[in-house]
């Protein structure tokens, strides 16, 4: 039995916006979308930069706006068939050799907007949310990212790091 090509992010996002359904998943019964989405982001995680004003018109850093589209084209291609949902969510992130003077809550900022239209809707859904800032181990620099629906799920995305990183609550 061969495996369908996975999509290209350009491609992911062209049937995403077109709402054009063929050829995602062909051949393949539906699934149910998990309750919990959890993937990893492998390089340096970027805090969510200051916009820069040019002419009254805001531009978001270049480094900020290249790692949004990492995040999004990483879980695009980690989860290919997901629709996202219109629910509250809860976000969990962990930067594993962010810069020293990155604030988590700012890598957390950059990782919630990447996730707008993907993920969730948009990020107004996020009620919970988790952020970590961890020197970088043996695997490098990496953001680890967790999504939770919080319709009747524990919504603790805390208990999910914890898990991955083998601690206990």
């Amino acid at each position: 039995m061969s495996r369908e090509k996975p999509l290209t992010p350009e491609e992911f996002r062209r049937r995403w916006r077109s709402d054009d359904w063929s050829g995602l998943g062909q051949g393949q019964p539906y699934e149910p979308q998990q309750p919990r989405l959890e993937y990893t982001v492998p390089g340096q995680p970027v805090p969510k930069g200051r916009p820069r004003f040019y002419g009254g018109r805001a531009v978001t850093p270049k480094r900020t706006r290249e790692f949004e589209a990492r995040v999004r084209e990483w879980f695009a291609a980690s989860f290919p068939r997901h629709r996202p949902w219109t629910g509250d969510v809860a976000l969990g992130v962990t930067a594993y050799g962010a810069h020293h003077a990155a604030d988590a809550d700012n890598i957390l900022k950059a990782v919630s907007d990447a996730l707008n239209g993907v993920a969730y809707r948009d990020d107004v859904q996020v009620r919970r949310t988790l952020a970590e800032k961890l020197p970088a181990d043996e695997k490098g620099p990496r953001t680890v990212i967790v999504v939770m629906r919080l319709d009747g799920e524990s919504g603790d995305p805390a208990g999910g790091l914890r898990e991955q990183r083998g601690e206990s609550s």
